[in-house]
């Protein structure tokens, strides 16, 4: 079930339709995975992508579906060497629950992110500058959304009517086509501080019910399990009340362990 590879350059269809397959490991000297390589093996549950990919699929249509109907693929790191996710990439990935643009990319081609029916978050960086309006078609279970500060140009979410919340940050309102009505009017439209009034009256964007201001240094921006950070924890032993102040740099609190007189704190980090 474990296919390790170590090739500089991997041909487009080499497995793809592998119904069989369910792990792949990728080693540190991959820079291309071709269009097609990965294409609906169905049962493909985990592949790691490291970062020395630089391409993933090409600029061509039918060449960009590598992860395309991976229904079983539930997360995904982008490398973060990566300037383009070419169109239908990861479409039809219908068990993905995440996805995180990194730093790199700066466009998204069109589908390639259509028909992940659940899909629940999407976190575009500062770098990228547009996407068209078919890139997250069909995303219908989505329910948040952060756009980058360098966003200038985005599609339409008309089919992802349960979004609850959407963080723009970029002091311009992007060019956006559209929403679902029922997020006018039931979503929470996020904004930087100061620009209330340039997003009331911009098109699309004013036809939001609740607009509220943000800064966005407070905005949590890449929702991992690491933050940078002091965290304050205060633990009640007993009678006696301790206060127990925990920075971690990062820091990922595994579990808290009580026993009698004992109140263990288990993280990865520094205390």
């Amino acid at each position: 079930d474990l296919l390790s590879i170590k090739y500089w350059v991997i041909i487009g269809c080499k497995y793809s339709v592998c119904k069989n397959l369910i792990e792949v490991k990728l080693f540190d000297n991959v820079a291309t995975i071709g269009g097609f390589c990965f294409y609906s093996c169905s049962l493909l549950q985990k592949i790691n992508l490291p970062n020395s990919i630089k391409m993933i699929g090409d600029s061509t249509f039918s060449n960009g579906s590598t992860f395309s109907g991976c229904s079983s693929l539930e997360s995904i790191d982008l490398p973060d060497k990566i300037t383009c996710i070419h169109a239908n990439s990861f479409s039809y990935c219908s068990s993905l629950k995440e996805i995180v643009i990194p730093k790199s990319v700066t466009y998204i081609e069109g589908y390639a992110f259509a028909y992940c029916s659940n899909l629940k978050s999407i976190i575009v960086s500062d770098s990228v500058t547009g996407f068209p309006e078919t890139t997250f078609a069909i995303c219908t279970s989505l329910e948040k959304i952060i756009f980058g500060t360098g966003l200038k140009t985005g599609g339409v979410f008309w089919d992802s009517k349960y979004i609850k919340e959407i963080h723009c940050r970029s002091t311009i309102p992007p060019s956006i086509i559209g929403f679902n009505n029922e997020v006018y009017n039931n979503a929470t439209l996020y904004v930087p501080k100061g620009c209330n009034e340039a997003y009331h009256t911009a098109i699309m964007w004013r036809e939001f019910k609740t607009i509220v201001e943000e800064w966005i240094d407070n905005l949590l921006y890449y929702q991992k399990a690491y933050y940078m950070g002091i965290i304050s924890l205060i633990i009640s032993i007993i009678s006696i009340s301790i206060s127990v102040i925990v920075t971690g740099i990062p820091f990922y609190c595994k579990y808290i362990e009580k026993k009698t007189k004992i109140a263990l704190i288990a993280c990865d980090g520094i205390i």
